[in-house]
């Protein structure tokens, strides 16, 4: 009994030596790669949004540049003495080729009216001279004044004056202009449309073209005077633009 009690202890010791000197299993084998390590997304700096752009500020119309070229050319006879003058401040405007080309029509016309004179003012030196009297040579002036030049509208009060010896005649005119098609004004073109502005006028048939206007008068010209307006009287019916310069 005792023989085998022992012999039962010494394969219980066995048993346990063994079990002490056996390896841990390993984990079983996972087939699936570990997953790479995503990088971290890197969110582009944000561009500040810019500031709402203010309103642009109107820019003013620019004036037309005004060259004035002046002219004197003098008409003489067979003798070469003199018997008309004409003088003549022509404006000439940068950019300005229509009104440019009118105003050297009117100084053309003026020219030709002066050529169809000579035979008067011939005449008058000879009936001078057999009275033993000095001959005065005739003089024409044209001479423009630019009332109004605002980028918008340019007007223009012309006068020409001609002096027979002790005797002078002028005759003046208004010349509007719209600079933007360099086309020339009807009086109605500066009032709204269908207003009855020939009640407000003080001149019972205005001529269309005749006229002119200033930063603060309208100003009909007629054959034997200028009528001026101001243009705070006329502005419930006249257009913005020509209200004020």
């Amino acid at each position: 009994m005792k023989r085998r009690l022992s012999l039962l202890l010494a394969l219980l010791l066995c048993l346990s030596l063994f079990a002490c000197g056996r390896q841990p299993e390993a984990p079983p084998a996972n087939d699936t790669p570990p997953a790479a390590e995503t990088p971290p997304v890197e969110t582009p700096p944000q561009e500040p949004e810019p500031d709402e752009p203010l309103p642009e500020e109107p820019v003013a119309p620019e004036k037309l540049q005004y060259k004035p070229s002046n002219v004197m050319f003098t008409f003489t006879d067979d003798k070469e003495e003199s018997l008309l003058t004409l003088i003549s401040s022509i404006p000439v405007y940068e950019g300005a080729t229509r009104i440019n080309d009118y105003y050297q029509a009117v100084y053309d016309d003026l020219y030709a009216v002066c050529q169809l004179n000579l035979e008067d003012a011939a005449r008058q030196k000879q009936e001078l001279q057999a009275m033993g009297q000095a001959f005065t040579p005739w003089v024409v002036h044209l001479l423009p004044t630019v009332l109004r030049n605002d980028g918008v509208t340019l007007s223009v009060y012309r006068a020409v004056t001609e002096k027979r010896g002790e005797q002078e005649t002028s005759l003046v005119y208004g010349e509007t202009f719209d600079v933007a098609t360099q086309g020339r004004l009807l009086l109605g073109d500066l009032f709204l449309p269908e207003a009855d502005y020939l009640s407000r006028l003080p001149v019972a048939e205005p001529d269309q073209l005749n006229f002119t206007i200033t930063s603060g008068m309208l100003m009909l010209v007629t054959e034997t005077e200028t009528v001026s307006i101001p243009l705070s009287d006329l502005a419930d019916i006249l257009k913005s633009q020509y209200l004020a310069e």
